[in-house]
């Protein structure tokens, strides 16, 4: 999806390791099914000097999600300033909009690449092994502000006011009926070559 990568500026500080959080067998066992799902191209095994520990949020459905407990390697990471959209802004500006739809990216984070450079300080260590991240992890501290920027791009092609974009949900508003089917396509379409 992206022609933008991520970096991860931390500029001379001691590498970051943390002890893993202990699991129990059915978290374990669910960690292990999500660390297959995962190594489809968004997470590698690695000998990374960077070690972070594991957190599993469960989901409804039973299932969890893998998240990373990135709170050190983001307390020493340079911040990027790119703003994020005020939602209070983005509603009124939607209010008016005879038809609306959100589209929700499905891992829209994992669209965007690491630089490999850098990918070592993505690193987590669980019972499997020590891994790191391929594309973009949720919990960086500067990830919020990298997918904004590439959204914005996005939205930058369309006619102002007809699409607005927070982070991984797209907002289409059309005036008619019409308009929207055709404005979904659109979007739908151009989504492919972000």
């Amino acid at each position: 999806m992206s022609r933008i990568s991520r970096e991860i500026s931390i500029n001379d500080h001691p590498v970051v390791v943390s002890t893993p959080y202990r699991l129990s067998p059915k978290q374990k066992e669910l960690l292990n099914k999500e660390i297959e799902l995962l190594a489809n191209d968004v997470i590698e095994e690695c000998e990374s000097p960077y070690a972070e520990p594991v957190v599993l949020v469960p989901k409804p459905n039973g299932t969890i999600i893998l998240c990373v407990d990135y709170r050190k390697v983001n307390a020493v990471t340079e911040p990027d300033k790119f703003p994020l959209p005020v939602m209070d802004t983005l509603l009124h500006d939607a209010r008016s909009t005879a038809f609306m739809s959100i589209l929700d990216l499905k891992t829209g984070y994992h669209q965007i690449e690491v630089n490999p450079a850098e990918r070592d300080k993505t690193g987590f260590v669980c019972p499997f092994g020590t891994f790191r991240y391929k594309r973009m992890p949720f919990g960086l501290r500067n990830a919020p502000a990298t997918f904004q920027r590439l959204m914005d791009r996005f939205r930058n092609g369309f006619p102002a006011g007809n699409i607005l974009v927070y982070l991984d949900d797209i907002f289409v508003l059309s005036e008619t009926f019409g308009q929207h089917i055709q404005d979904l396509k659109l979007v739908s379409e151009c989504l492919k070559y972000v």
